[in-house]
């Protein structure tokens, strides 16, 4: 059998490194297969072990299963062996969606769907589809699931496993849809292909007690669900038990059963995260703050701030699978292909040398006419891997774009906290009031009811401003999550830093009235105006003014009677740009955190009080978002001054 060397050396140092590694599946029989990876005696067979050892690796280590299934895709290529291809594309395609990177998942999907089709494999032609139909699910495209899985069933009539499987996803998908009639009816279906003398997978057992969930029928319920969780143990699946636990947990939660539900809840969390599935431990963290925001908003944002980490890992994930590894696996297969092209040219020029002596001229011209055909097959495949790389480039470059939407998502909870708390102590300031308006009406004393009458008009029509401000902050972070940039307009920086200073300054004192503080803005009044995006630049002088008044604040808790606690805003014009300092004299920034002030989730404020999210947003509206740049300095214990330069030239 002919390998290539550059497979075996992989798999060797893969088989080196693997030693050890804690997987939650038979070590023995994957150590059977492993020790019959140098002993196969042709490529078909070491293309199935290669899958084999694929499929044993998936649920417990994707990164294994992925190693595996594209060395495996590889040897098949190289062997012309169509059907071992379709199978290491299949697994490809499963663990991708798995992990989140569903653009992967449609491409091997759809290549193993092609493949089968030339084939005319009916068999491997509804597992394609069915991979294809779990990459829409994935992706929250659940009409196009459907559409794919009927295409399965169509070709499954007599495997009633892989019927029963497919019967699953279909009322899975009506579910998601809010369609419980077509889901109901799906459900049912799985039931009646259920093997009473066989082990049911887990998955068709959740999908029945879902129907019974829907049903009201609690007993059955509870009944499917023991099931589906004694044969997620069984099959040693921890991806699967986690997701049986999360739907008592919502079972126990649909029926007010408090104990019950966070039982499961927790449980589903610990398993998420034995099976590394980085998507399932998002869902299950999300899910947990939604229980906990009514009774516990600390432990709601621990899980939050959990659910945060792991959508920062998958999206690192992401990166290496999508970028380094698939280039990595493009270069293989380029390399497999020109090492092909070699060994067959020189196989026939060894061919054609034995020919004799008397046939060197045709042997010679046969060879220069072959060359100029190998060259332009060799130049067509270059072309064509351009064309891959440049397709497989944009795709990565809008997986970056989907991936960075969960950055987008913890932005806003951030950027909105500064109008909320603006309406929250305005509102709590409007019921003391009323409190104080019901006790000088008993009294009788009009005037001073008039006056309190006027105070609260002046404290809705702030609490509708900021109202409208949290509604048009959240607008614009939608902005930022597509394709197009939101529109700049003149603005009136001096105004608007007069704005942002009163607000902030009203806002600390609304939260605690005993603060006092001087504050003063020293604005040029040949100030031009600019075109800006003017709440991208509103939203970074509030994160910067707040701070400069958390500053002093915190330095007054601390200071001795004689300290007088002072922020000023200074504007100014320069040659072809303004200038915006704002200068405090807080409780400065130590010298060794300097450099990471501008990083996201950076924060020295207390739990509860920062994201870390303000500064590190702050810099990218002003350098990426409007070409200018944000400075610091600051002395520990003495303050703090921020300068921010942005240009009047070039603003359209």
């Amino acid at each position: 059998m002919k390998r290539s060397l550059l497979i075996l050396l992989i798999l060797t140092v893969f088989l080196a490194n693997s030693v050890g590694q804690n997987i939650n599946t038979d070590k023995a029989y994957r150590d059977s297969l492993k020790s019959q990876l140098f002993v196969a005696d042709n490529d078909s067979t070491l293309v199935q072990i290669l899958n084999s050892l694929a499929e044993s690796y998936w649920i417990s280590a994707y990164d294994s299963g992925i190693f595996y299934a594209r060395n495996g895709l590889l040897i098949a290529r190289k062997s012309n062996y169509q059907a071992g291809e379709v199978n290491s594309l299949l697994t490809l395609s499963l663990v991708s969606s798995v992990i989140g990177d569903v653009v992967k998942g449609y491409e091997y999907s759809s290549m193993a769907i092609k493949l089968s089709k030339e084939l005319k494999n009916e068999h491997l032609l509804s597992k394609s589809y069915t991979a294809f139909g779990q990459a829409l699910s994935s992706s929250g495209k659940y009409r196009e699931s459907i559409h794919a899985i009927k295409q399965a069933v169509n070709l499954t009539s007599k495997n009633q496993f892989q019927l029963m499987t497919n019967y699953a996803q279909l009322s899975d998908c009506y579910a998601k849809l809010e369609i419980p009639d077509s889901s109901n009816f799906y459900a049912k279906k799985v039931l009646e292909e259920m093997n009473q003398d066989q082990m049911t997978p887990p998955y068709p057992l959740r999908i029945v007690a879902n129907m019974y969930r829907r049903l009201g029928e609690d007993q059955k319920a509870i009944s499917f669900y023991q099931r589906s969780e004694q044969s997620a143990i069984n099959y040693e699946d921890d991806l699967s038990l986690s997701l049986a636990y999360l739907d008592l947990a919502r079972f126990y939660s649909q029926n007010n059963q408090e104990d019950s539900t966070f039982h499961y809840a927790d449980k589903a969390l610990k398993r998420a995260k034995k099976s590394r599935s980085v998507v399932l431990i998002i869902e299950v963290t999300e899910y947990l703050v939604d229980l906990y925001v009514p009774i516990d908003e600390d432990i709601a944002l621990e899980y939050a701030l959990e659910s945060n980490a792991a959508r920062d890992s998958l999206k690192i994930i992401l990166q290496e699978q999508s970028i380094k590894s698939f280039n990595d696996f493009d270069q293989k297969l380029r390399e497999l292909e020109i090492q092909q092209t070699r060994n067959e040219l020189r196989a026939k020029i060894k061919q054609n040398t034995f020919l004799g002596s008397i046939f060197t001229l045709l042997v010679i011209a046969f060879a220069l006419w072959r060359n100029n055909r190998i060259k332009q097959r060799g130049k067509k495949r270059v072309e064509k891997a351009y064309e891959k790389l440049k397709t497989a480039q944009q795709k990565l470059i809008h997986a970056e774009k989907m991936a960075s939407l969960g950055e987008i998502t913890a932005g806003i909870a951030h950027e909105i906290q500064n109008p909320l708390n603006f309406v929250n102590n305005f509102s709590d300031l409007n019921s003391e009031l009323l409190d104080e308006l019901e006790e000088l009406l008993s009294a009788g004393e009009i005037d001073e009811v008039k006056q309190l009458i006027e105070d609260l008009k002046s404290n809705e029509m702030k609490i509708t401003h900021h109202g409208k401000r949290a509604e048009e902050i959240v607008k614009s972070m939608l902005r930022h999550s597509r394709t197009g940039e939101s529109e700049k307009e003149e603005t009136d920086i001096n105004a608007l830093a007069d704005e942002c200073l009163s607000l902030s300054y009203h806002g600390i004192r609304a939260k605690n009235n005993q603060f006092r503080a001087h504050f003063v803005l020293n604005s040029d009044p040949h100030l031009p105006k600019v075109h800006v995006i003017r709440q991208d630049i509103g939203r970074v002088l509030l994160n910067l003014i707040n701070n400069a008044f958390y500053a002093v604040a915190e330095k007054s808790q601390v200071a001795d009677g004689e300290y007088n606690p002072q922020i000023k805003v200074i504007t100014q014009a320069s040659n072809n740009e303004i200038i915006i300092m704002i200068k405090d004299n807080g409780i400065g920034i130590p010298d060794e955190i300097k450099d990471k002030i501008f990083q996201p989730f950076f924060t020295t404020k207390a739990a509860g009080e920062g994201t870390g999210l303000g500064l590190s947003m702050s810099h990218e509206i002003i350098t990426q978002g409007h070409g200018g740049t944000i400075e610091v300095e600051s002395e520990e214990g003495y303050g703090t001054f921020f300068e921010i330069k942005l240009p009047v030239k070039g603003n359209p």
